[in-house]
């Protein structure tokens, strides 16, 4: 990664990683699910905004 997250969001994607472990022993986050939320999570708080940007 070019930038590296905030350490509230690695924090996060931690907690959010043990709580799937907790569920399911053998259920993880992957490292591109690991990137990409936290490049989402990056985006939120980098813009201080949550918009919708597609409609489902």
């Amino acid at each position: 990664m070019l930038i590296r997250p905030l350490p509230v969001v690695t924090a996060f994607l931690d907690a959010l990683n043990d709580s799937l472990k907790s569920i399911n022993s053998s259920a993880q986050l992957s490292r591109s699910q690991k990137v990409a939320l936290g490049v989402f999570i990056m985006g939120i708080v980098v813009t201080k905004t949550i918009t919708r940007c597609c409609s489902f």
